[in-house]
């Protein structure tokens, strides 16, 4: 199958295998109808990275026909499961969701239209690293094959491909937006439904919206209008995914066999989506292993450790295959140690952002001192979060990673705060005698002042990536830069209509003839020249040497270039300081903003 046919097949299978995983019978109760459709869609999408690791171990082509058929093999048999047992999951959905699910996509929307509008256009707000996520997508597309830590790559050129017989080649960025948008739609939804689940007074799940919008307004907001993080997000929707599905595990003491099948493929989703992720997620389900063992919940038997055992031999086999695939395929560095050294742009800020909820935590306290099964995982996922980001920083100041590795573990961290939130608002009433609370808070506070006196987050951030790390921008908080971000004109900052015209003209007369066609420009170009390498196909090597280039050794470089094209565009440092020697090459394509070389 090709083309539209092709793209039908695979939708099918997805609708089929999903509407299959929550209609089959996993309880007697009534579960949520957006929970059950929305984890679903985490686990469906687990088993399509797994099954396209297992594709590319056996030289099978990773399309929407092969994907499509795992999907379609599991939905038979589930489907199968329905008919034979004549039993379907009752599923509901309140008033309250439904009508949370309608302000939260208003939200969603609101900022959708305002960065990307109805014709999806290409307008991150700093584009640098969006160009190389599209990159990785459209790579998949045209070889068939994955590498690096593909999760997110995937999915998105699935998405691309859905929508290839309606586009032109040129065009294939607008899937990548909607992907990259319909993850974003997704977190905020999935936000909601963790953040619910843990609700049970009727004041908390109507304060559950407004504090999903809040969440959602941080980090995720961040990742989404910057461009930077396609990857980012769904690591932390895989994290939840797996304290979700343990927590319903923990409460209910239901379908002990298809969690650990959950916990499993969460693992190898968050290895194939984001490895750095993979130890915090294996400590927090040490902590809980061993909290279940001493309850006395866990019996060490035959039939337990011989379950414990497939399953770690799985996610060690799972684990390795990311290693390899991503630093001895992808990756430029030949050590993960070296690689964690690098530095990158990323929103650095060390506390400020959660000074404000920080009373809340001490409620947190009283909240572990109940008995909730529920409350454990989450707690242990919180203070693992905690004590790790202690790692890191201990981990940066000896100089084993950079101050990039460390913000990054911030998106989970932000994401199980919110959830603490909720639970200390739901779970507790502090009395006014209990001033140890007051107490503990003023501590936290004195602690703050302490650093601040000890310059320790100008330190921290001293190390990191350029615009970043301005002394200056310490006192902002995450959200005054979103909503600054978001006032700015996305519109003017697209990637231009010209732009697009310059990477038609290659696509459709030089890429045939076998011409590598490169992008020439230095670093107030990264941005652009990867959009162009995207679209086209074409490497972009040549802008990454030019910018190394110190003096006049650019020249030289584009002299003894072997490639017969380059694409320069006038708007480039590049152009605007060496207008005579370009102006006195040949041009093969001009336009109001590049033109193409004939070298």
């Amino acid at each position: 199958m090709d083309g539209l046919g092709s793209s039908l097949f695979f939708l099918t299978a997805f609708i089929a295998l999903l509407g299959g995983a929550a209609l089959f019978q996993k309880a007697e109760r009534e579960l949520s109808l957006l929970a059950e459709c929305l984890m679903n869609i985490v686990l469906i999408m687990c088993w399509g990275a797994l099954a396209a690791g297992v594709f590319k171990l056996l030289h099978i082509p990773i399309d929407l026909n092969t994907i499509g058929i795992a999907y379609f093999i599991p939905a038979v048999i589930l489907w199968a499961g329905i008919i034979r047992k004549k039993k379907v999951q009752k599923l509901v959905i309140k008033k309250g969701e439904l009508l949370s699910v309608v302000l939260l996509s208003i939200v969603f929307l609101t900022v959708e239209l305002t960065v990307f509008s109805f014709e999806m256009r290409a307008a991150y707000n700093y584009n640098t690293d969006a160009g190389n996520h599209l990159g990785a997508a459209l790579d998949i597309v045209r070889t068939k094959d994955v590498r690096g830590m593909f999760f997110a790559a995937l999915h998105n050129a699935l998405t691309i491909e859905v929508f290839q017989p309606f586009l032109e080649e040129v065009k294939y960025y607008k899937g990548f937006v909607l992907a990259d948008s319909l993850h974003y739609y997704f977190e905020i939804l999935f936000i909601y439904t963790i953040l619910y689940g843990m609700a049970k007074k009727k004041i908390t799940k109507l304060a559950v919206p407004v504090i999903t919008a809040l969440c959602w307004l941080g980090y995720p907001l961040y990742a989404y209008i910057e461009g930077h993080y396609v990857y980012w997000g769904w690591g932390v929707v895989l994290l939840g995914f797996m304290l979700y599905e343990m927590n319903r595990f923990l409460e209910y003491r239901e379908n002990a066999k298809l969690c650990a099948v959950k916990m499993i493929m969460g693992f190898s989703g968050i290895v194939l989506c984001y490895s750095l992720f993979a130890p915090l997620v294996l400590w927090i389900l040490l902590i809980l292993g061993v909290m279940e063992w001493k309850r006395g919940n866990i019996k060490l038997n035959r039939k337990v450790l011989t379950g414990i055992g497939i399953g770690t031999v799985f996610c060690a086999i799972v684990a390795v295959f990311g290693y390899m695939s991503f630093f001895h395929g992808y990756s430029r560095e030949t050590s993960i140690f070296a690689s964690l050294k690098t530095e990158g742009g990323c929103y650095m800020n060390l506390y400020s952002d959660f000074i404000w909820t920080l009373p809340v935590i001490f409620l947190f306290y009283a909240c572990c001192k109940k008995a909730y099964a529920q409350w454990n995982v989450y707690a242990a996922a919180y203070i693992s979060a905690v004590v790790f980001q202690i790692i890191l920083l201990a981990a940066f100041f000896v100089g084993i990673i950079s101050a990039y590795y460390y913000y990054k573990f911030y998106y989970p961290l932000w994401m199980l705060h919110f959830i603490i939130i909720v639970m200390a608002i739901d779970g507790i009433t502090i009395k006014k005698e209990e001033k140890k609370y007051i107490y503990a808070y003023s501590t936290v506070l004195l602690l703050v002042l302490v650093s601040c006196f000890g310059r320790l987050p100008e330190r921290l951030n001293s190390t990191g990536a350029g615009w970043l790390s301005e002394e200056s921008n310490m006192g902002n908080n995450l959200y005054s830069r979103n909503i600054a971000t978001l006032q700015s004109d996305f519109a003017a900052q697209k990637y231009s209509t010209a732009q697009f015209e310059i990477c038609s003209y290659v696509i459709e007369n030089l890429r045939d003839t076998g011409e590598n066609v490169a992008f020439a420009g230095w670093k107030d170009c990264v941005g652009q020249g990867n959009w162009y390498s995207a679209i086209t196909g074409m490497s972009n090597n040549l802008t990454y040497r030019l910018v190394e280039a110190e003096g006049e050794t650019w020249k030289n470089l584009l002299d003894s270039d072997k490639r017969k094209y380059y694409v320069v565009l006038k708007m480039s440092d590049l152009y605007k300081d060496n207008k005579e020697y370009f102006d006195a090459k040949s041009w093969v394509f001009e336009n109001e903003e590049g033109f193409i070389v004939e070298n």
